[in-house]
C-alpha cells in the first residue's frame, strides 16, 4: 500500500494503461477514503466524480471508483457507480487553465440560462411622472399624505 507521500507521485492509467494524469494531492486523499456502507458511499461516490472529470474519461473514473467501492462494507453496484458519474457531471469541477487537464477540454463550461421573462410589466414611466406631478393623494395608515 502507498504511503500518503508516495500517493502524491501515483499516476492513475486509462483502461489502455497509459498513464493519464497525475492526480491533486487531495484527491489521491478523498479517492482512499471511501466511507463505509451507511455512512455516505453514494454522496462520495459523486463529490470524488465531480473531482475526476476533468483528469479522466468517464470508463477511467468507473474503474477507478469500483476498484475504491470494494471494502466498503456492501455490494456497490455498476448503476451507482454509473449514476454518480453522470450526476455529477453536471457539477464538475472545471479548471481556470483546461489545458492543463486531460479531459477538462469535453467539458461544458458553464450552464446557459435562458432570462426569465420579467412577472411584471416593464414601468410606465410617463403615468407614474403624470401621477407624481399631479400631486397625488393618498391616505397611508389613516393619515393623509400628498406628495408634493
Amino acid at each position: 500500500m502507498a504511503t500518503v507521500a508516495n500517493r502524491s507521485l501515483m499516476r492513475v492509467s486509462s483502461p489502455q494503461g497509459r498513464p493519464v494524469d497525475k492526480l491533486p494531492q487531495f484527491l489521491l486523499e478523498m479517492m482512499e477514503n471511501c466511507p463505509i456502507a451507511g455512512s455516505g458511499v453514494n454522496g462520495w461516490l459523486f463529490a470524488v466524480s465531480r473531482h475526476l472529470h476533468a483528469h479522466l474519461d468517464q470508463q477511467s473514473i468507473f474503474q477507478l471508483l469500483r476498484d475504491k467501492t470494494r471494502h466498503c462494507g456492501r455490494p456497490v453496484t455498476d448503476a451507482e457507480i454509473v449514476r454518480q458519474i453522470k450526476c455529477s457531471l453536471s457539477a464538475a469541477w472545471t479548471p481556470n487553465s483546461p489545458e492543463a487537464f486531460a479531459h477538462a477540454d469535453q467539458l461544458d463550461h458553464g450552464i446557459v440560462i435562458q432570462p426569465r421573462s420579467p412577472s411584471w410589466p416593464e414601468a410606465d414611466l410617463e403615468a407614474i411622472r403624470a401621477i407624481v406631478s399631479s400631486g397625488w393623494d393618498c391616505t397611508i395608515c389613516g393619515s393623509r399624505v400628498r406628495s408634493v
